[in-house]
């Protein structure tokens, strides 16, 4: 198995890990007369329940983003290169003629 494709699938568990790891996190609005406040909770796999501050929220999107656009990144590479060695380069091949 070449490098690149043991990145990718190394990226892709990495990823599954990090979203299962932070898939518990909700966020409400709770009032308390005057204001209203952002309460943001996060489940932890065989932890529990711990609240975590309002801007933390933003942290979460940007490891929620990340670990979507890798294995698709990883993949795309993957996918191009066997293209590139088994259509590309053999037409090029081709092309050069005999010596």
């Amino acid at each position: 198995m070449k490098l690149l494709t043991k990145t990718a699938i190394t990226g892709t568990c990495l990823s599954l890990v990090a979203l299962y790891v932070t898939s518990g996190v909700t966020q409400s609005l709770e009032t308390d007369g005057n204001r209203t406040l952002c309460i943001i909770s996060w489940y932890i796999p065989f932890y529990g329940s711990v609240q975590v501050t309002h801007w933390a929220w933003w942290t979460f999107v940007k490891i929620w983003v990340f670990s979507i656009s890798v294995p698709v990144v990883l993949w795309t590479i993957v996918g191009l290169r066997k293209l590139a060695f088994a259509v590309i380069l053999p037409v090029c091949r081709s092309r050069e003629g005999p010596l």
